[in-house]
């Protein structure tokens, strides 16, 4: 996989390797991965999702497929469902 790595000293402070496997990882602190997007442009992160202007999100979304439609996805009681690759649905708190 590709790599863009940001480091912690003078050396690594930014860092590219390439090859030709079509992924990208995006690393930091010195090779932590953080996100890693693969040849189907599915995105993969490493930790925690937040954003600070969650009180400005209507309170639907509107969500593209990977097949280019589109579907609506409620906000409730501030919980946004996110239903990963398995098929389960979890309900993320937005606040």
């Amino acid at each position: 996989m590709s790599s863009i790595t940001a480091g912690t000293t003078t050396t690594t402070a930014f860092t590219v390797s390439g090859d030709t496997t079509g992924a990208l990882v995006f690393k930091t602190n010195g090779g932590t991965t953080a996100l890693t997007i693969d040849t189907s442009q599915d995105a993969t992160f490493a930790g925690t999702i937040s954003a600070n202007a969650w009180d400005n999100l209507p309170s639907a979304l509107l969500v593209y497929t990977r097949a280019g439609s589109t579907t609506s996805v409620s906000v409730s009681n501030g919980l946004l469902p996110v239903t990963n690759r398995a098929g389960s649905t979890i309900n993320v708190a937005v606040s």
